[in-house]
C-alpha cells in the first residue's frame, strides 16, 4: 500500500509538470557550458561572428574561443574596470574604465585592434553602440561644479551633451536605425542623510547644430558605480529601461534607507514595470535579455511578455548576448568565493537542451535542476524537521487526554485526531497572507498532498497497530505518525521552492 501511495506522489510529480516548467535551458537554448574562466569579473562582451567571448582581466582584454581553449590577448592593460561592448567580427567595438597607479584614470575604447584614451575622469559610467558602423561612446566627466555627459563618435571630438550639479551614474546609450540616438542615466545626490535619483533621457542626433532634449522619465534607483541601465529598440523606437520606484517609494526609502526597484521601461508616455530588479545584458531581434539572480528572462517587445529562457549553475554577474544568422549566443560570469575571479560559461541555440526524467522532477519540485541532489536532501531535512516540531506539539496534548480519560482512546480516534490536525493546520496557513516572505511557498501545499500525508500515516498505523496496540503510548504514537506523515509530505510538496 506504502509503495503504491509513493509511487503516485512521483507520478502525480511529473504529471502536473506543464508549459510553465523551468530547466537549465528552454526555449532553444543548449545547455550552458563552461569555456574559461578570469581573475577578475569586470565585464564580459560576445563577438558572435568572431566565435570569441572578450573578458576583463588582470593582463588586459582578452578574447576566449567558443569551441577550443585558445585565448588572444587583445590589449595589456592593468586596470581594466566595467568592460562594455558593441557590434561583432569587423566592427567589434570596446570600452572601459581603466583605475591606474601611475596614470589618472580614464576611459578608453578599442576598434579594429587599436586602443586609445578617450578622457581622464573620475566617474566611471560608460556605454558604447554602432551608428552606421562606427562606435560612439558616452561618458561622464566632472568640469569644476558641474557633471557634463560627452558623446564621441570614433575618430571625431567628443560633443557635451548635457551638463548638470547632480551626480550621473547607469549611463546606458542606444541608437536607432534611422540615427536617433537616446542617453539614459541616473540623476540626482546621495548623502549621510538622503538620496534621490531621477531617470534622465537624453535624445537628439549627432549633428552640427543639433542640440539633445532632456526628459524626466520618473523616480529610479542607483545602486552604485558598476550599475546600468539599458536602451532597447524596436523598430525606431528607443526604450529607456531602468530600475523604477514610485514616488512613494522613494519618500519612504528616505526615512528607511531601503528601496524597492523594478525594471521597467519607458514605453512614451509612461514606465511599465515587467520585473523584479535584474540587469539588462543584452538584446537578440526584439527580444530583451535580463538576468535576475541565476536566471536568464526574455521580454518580447512586441507583446512586452516575459520567459525564463536559462538557469546558470552558480549565478550571473555580468552577461551578454548576440546573434549571428538564426543563433542565438549568451555568455556571463559567476563570481567566484574569492570574490573577483570567474568563471565564463556559453550556451547557444545550435542544439537545444532536451530535459530528462530528474531535469522534469526537480523541476516540479522546485529543486535547482544543476543541484538536484543536494536540493532533495535539503528538502528532506527541512520537512523533517518541521514535521518533527508538529509531532512536539501534538503528542503530548493526546497523551494528557489519553490519561485523563477512564477508557483508553481507541487506535483509530486518536489516528483521526493527527489527520485532524494535518487538515486544521493547512486550513489555517491557507488563510495567511505573506508576501515576499522567504517560506511563503510552505503556507499552501496542494490539498492533495494532505490526503496522501493522511493517508500514508493512517496505513504505518495499520500495518504496525499490533505493536503499537501492546503499548502504554498507543494513542500518541498512533496521533504522532498521522501528523508526522501528513505534516512531512505537506511541506516536502513546497519546501523546494523555499527562495531566501
Amino acid at each position: 500500500m506504502l509503495r503504491v501511495l509513493l509511487f503516485c506522489f512521483l507520478t502525480s510529480s511529473l504529471i502536473c509538470s506543464s508549459a510553465a516548467a523551468q530547466f537549465q535551458a528552454q526555449a532553444g537554448w543548449g545547455l550552458p557550458r563552461q569555456i574559461a574562466s578570469s581573475t577578475v569579473t569586470q565585464g564580459i562582451v560576445l563577438d558572435a561572428a568572431g566565435g570569441r567571448v572578450v573578458v576583463a582581466d588582470q593582463q588586459g582584454l582578452v578574447a576566449h574561443a567558443f569551441e577550443s581553449l585558445e585565448q588572444t590577448v587583445l590589449l595589456e592593460q592593468s586596470g581594466v574596470r566595467g568592460l562594455v561592448g558593441t557590434g561583432s567580427g569587423q566592427s567589434l567595438a570596446l570600452a572601459w574604465y581603466s583605475r591606474s597607479l601611475s596614470d589618472n584614470n580614464a576611459v578608453w575604447a578599442w576598434h579594429r585592434g587599436r586602443a586609445k584614451k578617450l578622457i581622464e575622469t573620475q566617474n566611471s559610467s560608460i556605454a558604447i553602440a554602432l551608428l552606421n558602423g562606427t562606435p560612439v561612446i558616452a561618458y561622464a566627466a566632472a568640469e569644476g561644479e558641474q557633471t557634463v555627459v560627452y558623446l564621441e563618435r570614433w575618430g571625431k571630438p567628443r560633443v557635451a551633451v548635457y551638463r548638470t550639479t547632480l551626480n550621473v551614474g547607469a549611463l546606458s546609450l542606444g541608437i536607432a536605425p534611422n540615427g536617433q540616438i537616446g542617453v539614459l542615466f541616473a540623476e540626482g545626490y546621495r548623502n549621510a542623510q538622503d538620496e534621490k535619483y531621477d531617470a534622465s533621457w537624453l535624445t537628439g542626433r549627432l549633428e552640427k547644430g543639433s542640440a539633445f532634449k532632456r526628459q524626466r522619465l520618473g523616480a529610479a534607483v542607483y545602486a552604485g558605480r558598476e550599475q546600468r541601465y539599458a536602451v532597447a529598440v524596436r523598430g525606431s523606437q528607443l526604450l529607456p529601461v531602468w530600475w523604477f520606484e514610485s514616488i512613494e517609494d522613494q519618500r519612504r526609502a528616505a526615512l528607511t534607507k531601503s528601496h524597492n526597484p523594478r525594471l521597467a521601461l519607458w514605453n512614451g508616455t509612461q514606465p511599465l514595470e515587467f520585473a523584479a530588479a535584474g540587469d539588462v545584458i543584452g538584446q537578440i531581434g526584439d527580444a530583451l535579455y535580463y538576468s535576475v539572480q541565476s536566471d536568464l528572462w526574455a521580454l518580447e517587445l512586441t507583446g512586452l511578455t516575459a520567459s525564463r529562457q536559462l538557469i546558470a549553475p552558480r549565478g550571473i554577474i555580468t552577461g551578454a548576448t548576440a546573434g549571428t544568422g538564426d543563433t542565438r549566443f549568451a555568455t556571463w560570469q559567476n563570481l567566484q568565493s574569492d570574490g573577483f575571479a570567474s568563471q565564463v560559461w556559453l550556451s547557444d541555440s545550435k542544439q537545444p537542451y532536451q530535459p530528462n526524467l530528474i531535469d522534469r522532477l526537480s523541476v516540479n519540485m522546485g529543486w535547482n535542476p544543476w543541484y538536484a541532489g543536494q536540493s532533495a536532501l535539503a528538502q528532506l531535512v527541512i520537512s523533517a524537521m518541521l514535521a518533527a516540531g508538529a509531532v512536539m506539539l501534538t503528542a503530548p496534548l493526546i497523551w494528557l487526554i489519553s490519561t485523563q480519560t477512564k477508557n483508553r482512546i481507541k487506535l483509530w480516534l486518536a489516528a483521526g485526531i493527527g489527520a485532524g490536525f494535518v487538515i486544521a493546520s493547512r486550513v489555517m496557513s491557507g488563510t495567511v497572507s505573506a508576501p515576499n516572505w522567504s517560506f511563503e511557498a510552505l503556507l499552501t501545499p496542494p490539498w492533495w498532498t494532505v490526503a496522501l500525508g493522511v493517508l500514508l500515516g493512517t496505513g504505518l498505523v495499520w500495518l504496525l497497530r499490533k505493536r503499537i496496540s501492546a503499548t502504554d503510548l498507543a494513542p500518541t504514537i498512533a496521533s504522532s505518525l498521522v501528523v508526522l506523515t501528513g505534516v512531512f509530505v505537506m511541506i516536502f510538496s513546497k519546501a523546494g521552492f523555499i527562495r531566501f
